[in-house]
């Protein structure tokens, strides 16, 4: 076959099958409904997380707001999320995000891509970091996949010196550090009993910290699961247990309140117009320790 065939076979068929694909994936784009006002875009929340969670200690409370248009097909449309913690132990933490997610028909299933940046109160300084994620919400299956990285991943440390005389000088330094990581996640609904809804996902993550001062594990491999049950008005009740060789097991509750304003219009818990976005709002932090002498 020579160029000549090419173009004007072969090339025509590519174009035709690709326009075929995306016409598959779209349709029917040319059947969108109309966009939702300003305020039914938004969902109010509030809720509560019990303590010891992955790399943290303490519980807290949320209080936040999501801003999330109903995904359309060939469209990218806005995400923009704004979350407020405050700690058990009276430290604050805070998530700014923004992302943009379509709809594809075809599928009945939703594609988001987002970026956030994360704050939190640390024992001896702030740490910051910034995380990207993508998450496919499917009609047999949601899966997701979240990265978080460090802007001070050294951490922030204390000196503590003693002085035992005759020039004996020993210096404990105490070194608070966040973790650089990545967590996958895939969460189905399932109907164990009659009338009970419960959102399952089964996922695993991985951290890594600087161990150079105290022998600690480098890197940290685990996994999870979790549980969620909607109740009622926009109430749910989660439990995640994880385990890793680091952390070792952990176990929390947390309960939220989401309110979206569109609510009146059809959205519920498990049918909602625009889920959350699930991902590790409170910075993991590993708190190494070592001494230097000069004897």
């Amino acid at each position: 076959m020579n160029l000549r065939h090419i173009k004007y076979t072969v090339l025509p068929l590519l174009a035709l099958v690709f326009s075929h694909t995306a016409e598959a994936i779209y349709w029917p784009c040319q059947d969108q409904q109309k966009k939702e006002q300003l305020l039914e875009s938004l969902t109010l929340n509030a809720g509560y997380t019990s303590p010891r969670g992955i790399g943290r200690e303490e519980g807290y409370a949320s209080l936040g707001a999501f801003f999330c248009p109903e995904a359309r097909c060939g469209y990218w449309d806005p995400l923009l999320e704004l979350q407020g913690h405050r700690l058990n132990d009276g430290k604050w933490a805070a998530n700014v995000g923004v992302g943009l997610q379509t709809a594809f028909p075809t599928y009945k299933a939703k594609l988001r891509g987002y970026a956030y940046v994360d704050y939190l109160q640390g024992e001896f300084g702030n740490f910051k970091e910034v995380s990207i994620g993508a998450e496919w919400l499917g009609c047999l299956f949601d899966a997701r996949i979240n990265g978080y990285f460090p802007l001070n991943e050294h951490g922030n440390r204390k000196k503590t010196r003693f002085d035992y005389g005759n020039g004996a000088v020993a210096n404990r330094f105490e070194n608070e550090a966040s973790l650089r990581g990545l967590d996958l996640e895939v969460s189905a609904w399932l109907n164990p009993f009659p009338c009970v809804d419960l959102y399952s996902t089964l996922g695993t993550y991985t951290y890594r910290f600087d161990n150079s001062h105290c022998g600690n594990r480098n890197h940290i491999f685990g996994g999870l699961v979790r549980f969620e049950i909607p109740l009622f008005l926009g109430l749910n009740v989660s439990l995640q247990t994880s385990y890793d060789e680091v952390f070792k097991s952990r176990s929390f509750v947390q309960v939220n309140w989401d309110f979206p304003l569109a609510m009146f219009n059809g959205c519920d818990s498990k049918n909602s117009c625009c889920p959350r976005i699930r991902r590790q709002e409170i910075m993991p932090l590993t708190r190494l320790c070592y001494w230097k002498t000069n004897y």
